[in-house]
């Protein structure tokens, strides 16, 4: 369940994915503690950005994200019942309206496309 700081769900004939703002998080649910994997696809918006992850409060991961489409992964050191996913922007976010002829408001830093659980 996606919760804080997500845009709508968008697409084009290849894809979907879903704009975040500076820090966003989604919320999970599990029924066991078995070591699981993530595996994510996004990019960033207008420019390189660095991503920080962390699985309730406890860091897990940190990359550059560049405006082309990158895989990641980390390990899931979830606990039985609710579990938060955070991403932090440590970059901040962009209005497309400030950097291209665009009337879109919204401030973006990551578009995620794909989240498996492994």
């Amino acid at each position: 369940l996606y919760e804080n700081d997500w845009y709508r769900k968008e697409r084009n004939m290849y894809k979907q994915w879903r704009w975040m703002s500076q820090n966003a998080s989604i919320l999970f649910l599990t029924d066991n503690v078995t070591q699981k994997y993530v595996d994510i696809s996004l990019w960033s918006y207008n420019k390189t950005r660095t991503l920080d992850v962390f699985v309730n409060n406890q860091f897990v991961f940190n990359d550059t994200i560049p405006i082309q489409t990158k895989n990641i992964s980390f390990i899931l050191p979830a606990h039985y019942g609710k579990n938060f996913i955070t991403f932090i922007s440590k970059d901040g976010c962009d209005k497309p309206s400030d950097i291209e002829n665009s009337t879109d408001m919204r401030c973006l830093s990551f578009a995620i496309q794909k989240i498996e659980m492994k």
